[in-house]
């Protein structure tokens, strides 16, 4: 979507004439933005190479006056669930410190918008001509809405940090989501490297990092949605929307930038994040990994959990019951099932209570369901159907499905590892005898499932004694490698 077709594509304008321009497409009227991102000119830091620009050379309030009426219109087109993100950062002028972000955040309400959040955009950088006692490595990033029902995906950025597994992970995978957590509101891109070190032929002031305009486009925009840059500069903001396929457009005054955009970089931004993305594909996969160890642990984990709560809540006496085995069997979802699962349920499970003899089914089930939907088992994301039958009943209802399953038993009360792998014919014979009881623990029975786990409990805190070894360690290798 490099060219122009109406609105969209990048236009060699100046953003105070977007009324009149979206007028004369016949879109003031309409709510069409999804995601407004920008960087907006920083006063008067910076000359951008034209004449009459916001911010170089202007007053201060006529500056914020501009900045203010450029928002008001963006707002007045952009879609309830839509957003603005200005990625800003403070000045100081004749020694005196200009909260530019607070200043900017008063206008945009002004006009509309709802700050919903500041993240810092860690750089690492700073920029030339910043001159304070501190290096300055960070800019704000304000995040504004129009409504409360704004777009915020982030499932779509969620990560895994590994090394952040605690060692009671594989014991607790209720407490992890499975697709990994929601980044902090820290974000550590580096400036894009510029000038006699870089491999870039794309020049700009203020370079933005293509992973972070991609994650904010990820968070804010449906497919096929629409994202606009009213400061567009070298145009990395649009060459990420047209990487991923959205609708973009774009206003940007110096003519130098556009024919830079045009000839150079919207190809650099596309190779750049082909490049990245290459790299993240190893992380997706573990990720995939990941995800599929903590649903296993979670439905394994679930019945065991269901058993200590129906002791607990003397629904079943532990001494008294005949219970001799618990199937636990997962169910593949179709999509449209997954739809169909209620609020926070992402799998689905047939718990299976087997029992030696009749007992008063129904009221047992009922009775068990509604402990299901309690915590702690109601944070597991399980939608269980729960049966409790006897095995004369489960060889007549579910005995051909089982026996084309593949089966693990898990004993004892361990449900990271399975005891052995097991047919429906095996489990048929040993369940008949003596030794079956033994494995049993505090109440807990047999669990029979077709989902398999082992995973060992791995050891990532280290003892006083370990750190200091390891520390110890480190110093080693540094004075090693300097005697060499």
């Amino acid at each position: 979507m490099s060219t122009k077709k109406g609105i969209y594509g990048l236009h060699n304008m100046d953003v105070r004439q977007l009324r009149e321009f979206l007028e004369q497409h016949n879109k003031m009227g309409e709510k069409f933005i999804d995601v407004t991102i920008t960087s907006p000119p920083y006063f008067d830091v910076q000359s951008y190479g034209y004449k009459n620009q916001i911010g170089y050379g202007q007053e201060y309030n006529e500056y914020l006056d501009n900045l203010q009426n450029v928002f008001g219109v963006i707002h007045d087109v952009t879609k309830e669930t839509g957003s603005l993100w200005l990625i800003v950062d403070t000045i100081t002028r004749n020694n005196k410190f200009l909260n530019l972000p607070n200043d900017i955040s008063i206008r945009c309400k002004n006009c509309g918008w709802t700050l919903s959040n500041i993240i810092i955009w860690k750089k690492n950088k700073t920029r030339p001509w910043y001159k304070m006692g501190l290096r300055n490595i960070f800019e704000y990033i304000l995040f504004f809405t129009k409504s409360d029902n704004y777009k915020f995906d982030s499932d779509k950025i969620r990560v895994i940090d590994f090394s952040q597994l605690k060692q009671w992970w594989v014991g607790w995978p209720e407490r992890y989501n499975t697709k990994g957590v929601i980044p902090t509101n820290v974000w550590e891109y580096p400036i894009p490297t510029q000038g006699a070190w870089s491999n870039r032929t794309t020049r700009h002031f203020n370079p933005l990092p293509t992973k972070l305009i991609e994650r904010i486009i990820l968070l804010t925009t449906p497919k096929n949605g629409v994202v606009f840059d009213p400061f567009a500069g070298s145009g990395t903001v649009l060459g990420v929307a047209d990487f991923l396929d959205k609708r973009w457009f774009g206003f940007e005054m110096n003519s130098q930038y556009c024919k830079m955009f045009q000839e150079i970089s919207i190809e650099e931004v596309r190779q750049e994040l082909l490049s990245e993305n290459r790299k993240d594909k190893e992380l997706q996969r573990l990720q995939k990994r990941f995800e599929k160890t903590i649903k296993n642990l979670r439905l394994m984990k679930f019945p065991k959990v269901l058993m200590s709560q129906i002791y607990h809540s003397q629904i079943l006496d532990k001494q008294e019951n005949k219970l001799n085995t618990l199937f636990a069997l997962s169910e593949k979802l179709t999509k449209k099932e997954m739809g169909l699962l209620p609020e926070n349920k992402i799998m689905s499970e047939n718990i299976l209570l087997i029992f030696d003899t009749k007992i008063e089914f129904e009221n047992l089930t009922n009775q068990i369901m509604v402990l299901s939907g309690k915590k702690p088992l109601s944070r597991f994301g399980i939608e269980p159907k729960v049966q409790a039958l006897t095995k004369n009943e489960f060889i007549d209802k579910y005995g051909r499905k089982v026996d084309s399953l593949k089966l693990w038993l898990y004993t004892c009360g361990k449900v990271n590892k399975f005891h052995k792998k097991i047919s429906y014919a095996q489990w048929l014979e040993e369940s008949e005898k003596d030794e079956w009881k033994l494995y049993f623990k505090n109440g807990v029975p047999p669990i029979v499932s077709n989902v398999r786990v082992w995973k060992k409990i791995p050891k990532t805190l280290k003892s006083r004694k370990e750190q200091i070894e390891s520390l110890k360690d480190h110093y080693k290798k540094i004075l090693n490698e300097n005697s060499n």
